[in-house]
C-alpha cells in the first residue's frame, strides 16, 4: 500500500504509521524482533524524515529492551560466546542510533525555529536518547573482554549519566539534596 500511495504526502503519512505499528510490534513481540528490525530499518532508510521523534524514541526503547534481553540471558550463560556477542552488537547498534538521534535533535534545536510542544518533544527526545547511549555504553562495558575498552566505556557512561542529570563540573552527585532527587 506504501508503495500504491499517490504522492509523496500520503507515502510520507504511511510511512509514519507503518514505523509506529512496527514499533509497537518491536516492544509486544521480541520473538518476531529479527524479521521486524529488518523491514523497520528498510523503512527508515527510505523515509528517515518522516519518522515522528516520538515513534523514534519508541522503537529505540524496543531495541534496546531486546539487546537488553540478550544481556540477561548471557549473565546467566557466560560460557554462549554467539549470545555474548548479540549482546555487545545489539547495544552498539542502540548507542549508536542514540548518538546519531541526539545529533541530529541538537542541529534541529539549534538551527530550526520550533513551536513550544515540538521544541519540548524534542527535547525529551534527546534526553531519553541519552539514556539509551549511557546505559548502552554501560552493559557494554560488562560484556566487554578488554580491560582498555570497558574502562573507556563506563567513562563515558558515567559521562553521559552525569550529562543526563546535569551534573557539572561544579556540582557531584553527592551535593545533590534528597529534594533534587525527589526522595521526600
Amino acid at each position: 500500500e506504501l508503495s500504491n500511495a499517490a504522492n509523496e504526502t500520503q507515502q510520507t503519512k504511511l510511512a509514519a504509521e507503518l514505523a509506529q505499528l512496527y514499533a509497537w510490534e518491536i516492544n509486544a513481540n521480541p520473538e518476531n524482533y529479527e524479521a521486524l528490525n529488518q523491514q523497520l530499518d528498510a523503512l527508515l532508510e527510505k523515509f528517515p524524515s518522516a519518522i515522528p521523534v516520538t515513534t523514534q524514541t519508541s522503537i529505540a526503547f524496543g531495541r534496546y529492551r531486546r539487546a537488553k534481553s540478550w544481556f540477561e540471558a548471557w549473565v546467566w550463560e557466560r560460557d554462549k560466546a554467539k549470545l555474548k556477542e548479540k549482546v555487545i552488537v545489539g547495544f552498539d547498534s542502540v548507542l549508536q542510533r542514540a548518538l546519531g538521534a541526539i545529533t541530529k535533535a541538537q542541529k534541529k534545536l539549534a538551527t530550526t525555529t520550533l513551536e513550544l510542544q515540538a521544541q519540548k518533544d524534542l527535547e525529551a527526545a534527546q534526553a531519553q536518547f541519552q539514556y539509551l547511549a549511557a546505559w548502552s555504553r554501560y552493559y557494554q562495558s560488562i560484556a566487554s573482554d578488554d580491560n582498555a575498552q570497558r574502562r573507556q566505556l563506563l567513562i563515558s557512561a558515567e559521562s553521559d549519566f552525569l550529562q543526563l542529570l546535569e551534573v557539572n563540573d561544579s556540582k557531584s552527585l553527592l551535593d545533590l539534596s534528597p529534594q533534587w532527587w525527589a526522595l521526600d
